[in-house]
């Protein structure tokens, strides 16, 4: 089955049916995800506005973010978030070396909304972190103990092509 966008799939419909088949699609995957009890990511764009972005702007019908037990905006900190951000969070500081921020929008298993936390960059990793100066800490740089499953064998490290290594 080709690979396919919603938005590729809903042109040309009418922004009723459109409405419709987003709302549809959402439910339909909520539904699933609690049947399967499996998280699904569905990324959703926000439409361009002057304002600090909010759940009301993301593209399409608001049963995308009624459907979900969570919600999060990635906000990059630039010129205008700082400009912005202050009209929703007032107490909020920010400081000059935070890179990122992910609103918790929503979260409703434990009933967070409205939080903000705040991501640093380490360049050397390049990864980001919630903790400044915190070393990248990853399960695969310890060194795990392998388990032997059922249907499997086990090879030692010299048998395997060197690309796997």
């Amino acid at each position: 089955m080709p690979s396919t966008t919603m938005t590729s799939a809903l042109i040309g419909k009418s922004l009723s049916a459109q409405f419709t088949m987003q709302s549809r699609i959402a439910k339909r995957l909520s539904t699933m995800a609690k049947t399967l009890k499996i998280h699904v990511h569905f990324i959703c764009h926000p439409r361009k506005t002057e304002a600090f972005l909010r759940k009301g702007d993301i593209s399409g019908t608001a049963d995308l973010t009624n459907a979900a037990d969570n919600v999060f905006m990635v906000h990059r900190v630039n010129a205008d978030f700082m400009m912005r951000y202050r009209s929703v969070y007032p107490k909020l500081e920010i400081q000059p070396d935070v890179g990122n921020v992910v609103e918790i929008m929503k979260n409703r298993d434990l009933g967070v909304v409205d939080e903000m936390i705040k991501l640093y960059f380490d360049r050397r990793s390049r990864t980001m972190s919630d903790v400044k100066g915190l070393p990248p800490q990853h399960a695969w740089s310890e060194k795990i103990e392998q388990m032997l499953m059922e249907g499997f064998t086990r090879v030692n490290q010299g048998e395997l092509p060197m690309e796997w290594r």
